[in-house]
């Protein structure tokens, strides 16, 4: 029975942190060149125009409330 401080160290200790490398480190990867970056992945649709629109009606939405939150 874990008490306190090990309860916390124990689910830390189980915790993945990196399962890609875990698995790579075993021999179970089955795909070694995963390591891509999700932006390249999604990278057409970030260049998309409707996407840049979307985002700068955000981005402008957000800064309108920070200006009257901080008047």
């Amino acid at each position: 029975v874990y008490r306190g401080w090990h309860r916390l160290g124990a689910m830390f200790f189980r915790l993945p942190i990196a399962p890609r490398l875990y698995l790579r480190m075993r021999g179970l990867d089955s795909d070694p060149d995963s390591f891509k970056l999700v932006r390249d992945e999604y990278q057409e649709f970030v260049e998309q125009s409707e996407t840049q629109q979307r985002k700068r009606k955000y981005v402008r939405a957000l800064i309108k409330r920070r200006r009257e939150l901080a008047q």
